[in-house]
Order: C-alpha cells, then sequence, then structure tokens
C-alpha cells in the first residue's frame, strides 16, 4: 500500500511540474509558429499601458519570453533575459515578457525581485490563441522580426544568458 502511495505522488509530482521547463542543454529546436506573423493584438503593460504588434516594427528582433508566476524555471530565467535586454538595448533588440497566466500582481512582484525592467505584458485574447496556446509548457522564448515574423527558432524551457546572446547575435547576423 505504501508503495502504490509513493507511486502516485510521484506521478503528482512530474505531472505538476511537466507545465514549467528548464533545458539544461539549452537545445534550440524548429519554432512551432515559425514564418507565422503575429497579427493584430492589443495587450497592457504591467502598468496598463496599451502595447500592440506595431512593438515589432521598431526593432530588429523582439525576444518573446512567454513565462508563468508559479513557474521556478521561468522566474530563474528573468535576470537572464534582462541582461540580455542591457547587452543589446543600443541594437535595436528588445524584450518582452509575456504573463501567461495573467498574474499581474504576482508578476510586478517578482520582476521587482528579480530586478528586471523589460516590458511584460498581459496577453489579449488574439495574442493568447496566436501565440500563448501553441505551447503547452513555459517558459517557452521565440524571437519576432521587424515585420512581425516569427523566425525559425525558438527556446523550449530555460536558457542561460550566454545562449541567448549566441541565438540573437545569429539571428542578427543571417538577417536579410
Amino acid at each position: 500500500m505504501k508503495k502504490l502511495i509513493l507511486l502516485s505522488l510521484c506521478i503528482l509530482l512530474i505531472g505538476g511540474l511537466s507545465g514549467c521547463g528548464s533545458t539544461s542543454n539549452n537545445e534550440v529546436e524548429k519554432n512551432p509558429l515559425s514564418k507565422k506573423v503575429i497579427s493584430k493584438f492589443l495587450a497592457k503593460d504591467l502598468d496598463g499601458n496599451e502595447i500592440t504588434n506595431k512593438v515589432f516594427k521598431d526593432n530588429d528582433l523582439t525576444v518573446i519570453n512567454i513565462w508563468g508566476t508559479e513557474c521556478p524555471p521561468c522566474i530563474e530565467e528573468i535576470p537572464e533575459l534582462q541582461k540580455l535586454q542591457d547587452e543589446f538595448k543600443d541594437k535595436k533588440v528588445k524584450v518582452i515578457g509575456v504573463v501567461s497566466d495573467k498574474q499581474t500582481e504576482a508578476a510586478k512582484e517578482i520582476l521587482n525581485i528579480q530586478k528586471a525592467n523589460y516590458t511584460n505584458i498581459i496577453p489579449d485574447e488574439n495574442l493568447e490563441k496566436e501565440v500563448v496556446n501553441n505551447f503547452d509548457y513555459t517558459p517557452a522564448t521565440i524571437f519576432v522580426n521587424s515585420k512581425g515574423e516569427v523566425v525559425d527558432t525558438f527556446i523550449p524551457g530555460s536558457t542561460d544568458f550566454k545562449n541567448l546572446k549566441t541565438i540573437v547575435g545569429n539571428i542578427l547576423a543571417n538577417k536579410n
């Protein structure tokens, strides 16, 4: 009986963690949204300011990190994304976090603790349907060009600054 209870607890624990991902080998796979254009959306940042798909046009590359407030790998990745924002701030690269669970106050608190000041938004229905719902886990990071097109590569799970910097550098070097 004890073995059955222990087995059940292990299955529940594994199942509960399946929504959060950490990529220990920093693998880069083909993006399920590759070449898709992110169409019109009207989201709000954590301060209530409106953000639309026009945010892409002013940047050569926008790094979109989809995360949740109850996902430890997501929270651990935030300082890495802030380093990326700081590193590329003068190179027309912008980092945007998308708070998939829409927990505005929790997200504000987490970002404050992590000392992150890059833009984070609560997705509207269109952004949720077109982007967020295409991933069964968090975090996931996609890269969008100035036309709003999602590039081929993405990062399933969390990663570090070094990997992010390499990927962004490669995408920028290969842009047409």
